[in-house]
């Protein structure tokens, strides 16, 4: 675990670095947004961040779940139901929707 968190901070280091050497202090703090719209390689790179906060939204519900059940004293049986599980969902979805900060 400890390597895969290693090689994963030094992936974002480089690509950290490689940004900031691309564009100095005029960097955005989402640098894809500082290169050109026009570019096809940037295009296929924002259509991966895209699908990457899409299909993360799985494995963010099923922890928020779990832990809101356990913080309102529902049993994990229970939290597994439908209903739960459709509740978490939307909850999610409207927050996400709004916009509002989770952190």
């Amino acid at each position: 675990v400890a390597s895969a968190f290693g090689l994963s901070g030094a992936i974002f280091l480089l690509i950290a670095v490689s940004g900031f050497l691309t564009f100095g202090a005029s960097a955005t703090p989402n640098v894809l947004n500082s290169y050109a719209t026009s570019d096809p390689l940037m295009g296929v790179a924002r259509v991966g961040v895209g699908l990457t906060v899409l299909f993360e939204f799985p494995l963010l519900e099923r922890p928020f779940r779990l832990s809101a059940a356990e913080m309102l004293g529902i049993p994990a049986a229970t939290a597994s139901s439908t209903a739960f599980v459709t509740a978490s969902v939307a909850l999610l979805t409207a927050v996400a929707a709004v916009g509002f900060p989770l952190d």
